[in-house]
């Protein structure tokens, strides 16, 4: 007969449930005690939960019906060209032909026409927006923060505002309204 602390052994090869089992047994036998009894009872462990995040998060466009434009220009991290509605606004234009934009709403609209348009800061540095397409539909004037990125500008975000730099060098400046940043510009047309 086996001693109390003396656990008989086993010899499995491999992982079998049913081996498994009854080697539980045997030492709950042994032990003389109920398994639901046993104070050497492996207690389940919970799931890794390293990344996992209990908040959700959710990010939502909404679609803004305004008359008229609104003035100013906003930043779109999303968007992968620049887009403006006004035509005054451009230092340079050529008409387009046959050329359409899909919006962030899934429909795409007509493009007028492209060129440079030219933004001058409250800071007093200018930069100018190459390939900015000319839309009607459009009511906000978007500079894509992806471009900006692919000329070298670091953008900055946090609590509530919008920083643009290029070599260690401020440029701008912007902050949140309407679920957007809008750059603090001043508004001049071409």
């Amino acid at each position: 007969m086996l001693n109390e602390t003396e656990v008989p052994s086993v010899d499995v090869v491999g992982f079998n449930p049913v081996a498994s089992f009854i080697f539980t047994i045997l030492v709950h036998i042994t032990m003389r005690h109920l398994a639901r009894n046993c104070r050497n009872k492996r207690v389940a462990r919970p799931a890794s939960q390293a990344n996992l995040t209990i908040d959700q998060l959710v990010a939502t466009i909404s679609k803004v019906n305004l008359v008229d434009g609104s003035e100013g220009w906003w930043v779109d991290i999303g968007a992968s060209c620049h887009v403006c509605y006004d035509r005054a606004m451009f230092k340079s234009y050529s008409n387009a032909v046959d050329k359409k934009v899909l919006l962030g709403d899934s429909h795409s609209t007509v493009v007028a026409g492209s060129g440079e348009v030219e933004i001058n800061f409250t800071s007093g540095k200018t930069i100018i927006l190459k390939d900015v397409l000319h839309t009607l539909e459009i009511r906000k004037n978007l500079v894509s923060g992806y471009l900006l990125n692919k000329a070298g500008f670091i953008q900055t975000i946090g609590a509530d505002l919008f920083t643009l730099t290029k070599n260690g060098i401020f440029v701008g400046k912007g902050y949140a309204t309407e679920g957007m940043f809008k750059l603090n510009v001043d508004v001049m047309f071409g």
